[in-house]
């Protein structure tokens, strides 16, 4: 969740200033319907998108496939070819004498060989809010339920991966965060659900992890500004 917190710095330094600030640029939320994994190309991503706020690519060669001892399918593969990943974000920011509060949203496309093979999407934002309820992950069967069962449930996904994103050719997962800088209650609040599919859509194992850290304002020596000091996470 690194990147999220990213979000949380630029929302707390924008908080000092005297008015509503942005950082980034809009954009819109993906949509699973025009998304085609394993068929959307990079540039088609670009062209919608335009220039994403930061370029992740690196090549994995076929030598390091027998080096992977990962065990987990929910894993990439880590077959030989070219990766990369364009990430867009946005942060909006009210003063501190309004109450301060901030609102961010972050999208990631993961590409393999220039073909979308995964993307994620999490905002704060009221009108594109990706928070979900925590209850009804008891509710998952493995197994039985499909995707469309999933869907029914929970509602579509902020996210999906396809083979080599996770391990096993057939294989995809379905994606569920939240993220938020609390800035009344200090904290940054952390929560993802990731779904693993078998290659006849049904449940193969769920992956839930939430979490809350504490954001540390210090005071500067001029003016008594708070300044954002994140905690690393590991």
């Amino acid at each position: 969740m690194r990147g999220l917190n990213y979000l949380s710095v630029i929302g707390l330094v924008l908080m000092t200033m005297g008015c509503v600030q942005k950082a980034g640029h809009e954009f819109v939320r993906p949509d699973p319907e025009r998304l085609l994994l394993g068929k959307t190309t990079k540039q088609e991503v670009l062209a919608s998108y335009g220039e994403p706020q930061s370029r992740k690519n690196f090549t994995t060669f076929e030598t390091q496939q027998g080096a992977d001892t990962r065990i987990s399918d929910f894993d990439s593969a880590n077959a030989p070819g070219s990766y990369s990943v364009l990430t867009y974000a946005y942060v909006e920011s009210n003063p501190r004498i309004t109450g301060g509060a901030i609102d961010s949203k972050r999208t990631n496309f993961s590409f393999f060989d220039d073909v979308l093979i995964g993307y994620s999407f999490v905002s704060s934002f009221a009108n594109t809010s990706t928070d979900f309820s925590e209850a009804k992950i008891g509710q998952l069967q493995k197994g039985t339920m499909s995707k469309a069962d999933v869907v029914a449930l929970l509602g579509k996904p902020d996210g999906e991966m396809m083979f080599p994103g996770v391990k096993n050719i057939g294989d995809s997962t379905f994606f569920y965060g939240f993220h938020k800088l609390d800035t009344s209650g200090g904290q940054i609040l952390n929560k993802s659900l990731v779904i693993l599919f078998d290659q006849a859509s049904h449940i193969k194992d769920v992956r839930f992890a939430s979490n809350s850290e504490p954001w540390a304002p210090a005071v500067g020596s001029s003016g008594g500004v708070p300044v954002f000091i994140p905690v690393p996470k590991k």
